[in-house]
């Protein structure tokens, strides 16, 4: 992908030049307070947490000399409008600012890199010895951005222009292709690695789409006579679901429980599109009476898609926990799904009267999330005083169903030889696990062993999954991924 941006000063807009020389207009440049402009050397890159991803830098930058006739400069400024190409090549980003005006004499014309999530800030400035010459020249000054994950990003390039003697700024997106889900590693040859002794990577941190939730729920109070201790003419529960957009109201009239309850409170656990809604009555100081209450919730940050709601509550008309079941859909824009009958519950005659404390509501447990049961590895598995790269062999990750554990073995990991211990730590999205292999390292010796690291992921419900292991590679000096799909299977 290859984009051209031509700020024109004379009019104030800027033109944007595709590769199918369609032009369109943007938005006008930024124009900054010279005086408010940092010194070079000011603008330092941001690096958030570490995620063994390497971080967007700067690998090159060059100019191409005064573009000018022999004698080294002129007394005016470049002819003709400056340029700003961007060009994506897999994970780089080539910069090219064609017919920039600059002093004849600067002893170097650099691009620097700032990085605040996904906006790359990239800043040209001059550096001039002895305050410059009385002359400027016309440069193409170029750069190439190296590491920048897939994904979207908003490119910012700002520099000082001697034709307006303002700061001018340059604003476009670029897209940055992901790696295709299932390629194996890829391994570089290992005698160009170097000793470990440069700082190992870190985690990166991310923001995923934020999960349901709930933003508040509510009581009616009592509604009937608390000072009858028998059972209260409530009438037959009801529950009602109405979805608005991606927001759920949730309703149960006619609700049963203590006449001192502290609150009655409805939480929320999501399991890809089952939504586990459980209510429940707080009780320090129970009566010797029972209340009819209505019992609301809202579930907010739906994304669209069909569920299934399970609706749990301790019911006092039966003494046991009933639960209730129906099915919604989320639209991208649509109305309300249709709605099933009420719950039909057992006869209320049949209950026994309160004549003794209530019966506590039963604990409603959902299905535990999965989680890193364990983790091992079998110590240096070479000589520890060779500093450089032991034999390992090629990397192999080993995936293994039993039941709901999935049980994970990589075999010749290379690691610095006196690390404090070998992680893996597991983040869950849908049905994307995702592990990282990471060693913990408080002194660590110029030498590296080769290791097998297992660990064991239990409590995975029944689907399919999407695993990603990645770990920090010594032989590729890189981070390395690795992904497949497994199958657990149901009861």
């Amino acid at each position: 992908m290859t984009r051209t941006i031509l700020p024109n000063l004379a009019i104030g807009f800027l033109v944007l030049i595709t590769a199918g020389g369609e032009v369109c207009r943007g938005d006008p440049p930024i124009v900054v307070d010279r005086d408010a402009m940092a010194p070079s050397g000011a603008l330092q890159a941001f690096r958030p947490g570490f995620d063994p991803l390497p971080l967007p830098r700067i690998e090159t930058y060059s100019n191409t000399g005064c573009k000018e006739d022999s004698d080294g400069g002129s007394d005016e400024p470049c002819v003709e409008q400056d340029e700003l190409v961007l060009t994506v090549e897999g994970t780089s980003l080539h910069v090219l600012h064609r017919n920039a005006t600059y002093n004849c004499c600067p002893e170097d014309i650099v691009i620097s890199l700032t990085v605040q999530g996904n906006l790359l800030i990239l800043t040209e400035e001059e550096s001039l010895l002895w305050g410059g010459c009385d002359c400027w020249c016309c440069y193409d000054v170029e750069a190439t951005v190296v590491d920048l994950a897939p994904g979207t990003y908003t490119v910012e390039f700002c520099w000082f222009d001697y034709e307006t003697w303002e700061v001018q700024c340059c604003e476009d997106q670029i897209e940055v292709p992901g790696m295709l889900r299932g390629d194996p590693p890829v391994i570089v040859d290992p005698n160009d690695v170097m000793p470990h002794g440069a700082p190992q990577a870190r985690p990166l941190e991310f923001d995923p789409v934020p999960p349901p939730r709930i933003e508040d729920y509510g009581r009616s109070g009592c509604l009937d006579d608390p000072n009858d201790p028998w059972y209260p003419p409530c009438g037959g529960d009801e529950i009602e679901l109405t979805v608005e957009g991606n927001t759920l109201h949730v309703l149960h009239r006619n609700a049963t429980y203590n006449c001192c309850s502290d609150d009655i409170v409805i939480s929320l656990s999501a399991e890809e599109d089952l939504l586990m809604l459980t209510e429940d009555e707080i009780v320090p100081d129970p009566c010797y009476c029972l209340c009819c209450y209505n019992v609301e919730a809202t579930v907010v940050d739906l994304a669209p898609g069909t569920y299934t709601v399970e609706f749990c509550w301790y019911d006092y008309e039966t003494y046991q926990l009933t639960c209730y079941w129906e099915d919604i859909v989320i639209p991208r824009g649509g109305g309300d799904p249709p709605r099933p009958d009420p719950p039909v519950l057992s006869d209320p005659n049949d209950v026994a009267h309160s004549g003794a404390p209530p019966v506590p509501p039963m604990d409603i447990s959902p299905l535990p999330p999965p989680h890193i049961d364990g983790h091992l590895h079998s110590g240096c598995r070479d000589d520890p005083n060779d500093p450089w790269f032991p034999p390992c062999g090629d990397d192999e990750i080993e995936l293994t169903v039993d039941g709901s554990t999935l049980h994970v073995l990589h075999r010749n990991a290379t690691y610095n030889c006196c690390p404090d211990d070998i992680v893996i730590s597991l983040s869950v999205e849908e049905n994307l696990l995702i592990l990282d292999e990471e060693e913990i390292l408080t002194n660590p010796c110029w030498c590296i062993c080769c290791y097998n690291v297992e660990a064991t992921v239990v409590d995975l419900a029944p689907g399919t999954y999407t695993v990603e292991f990645c770990w920090f590679d010594y032989e590729a000096f890189e981070v390395t991924c690795y992904w497949e799909d497994i199958v657990v299977p149901g009861d």
